[in-house]
């Protein structure tokens, strides 16, 4: 595993463990047949998003005030 991925796998550990319980709370309001379905969608779709969180440079992608002025 490099360095990369192992980060990504913290980063991932990371938020499974902050939102595990509101993933949790929220099941409880699905009917039981769907929640292991549903769990497994939303730790996939948990997974996805903080595949590539360390190469997101936010102050790029995020304008700026003077960024908004300068195009008027």
């Amino acid at each position: 595993m490099n360095k990369m991925e192992e980060n990504c796998c913290h980063c991932f550990e990371y938020y499974l463990e902050k939102y595990k319980l509101a993933i949790h709370r929220s099941l409880l309001q699905t009917p039981y047949q769907y929640r292991d379905d549903l769990e497994q969608e939303l730790y996939i779709l948990l997974f996805n998003k903080t595949q590539n969180i360390d190469n997101i440079d936010f102050k790029q992608q995020a304008p700026s005030f003077w960024n908004q002025f300068k195009e008027f």
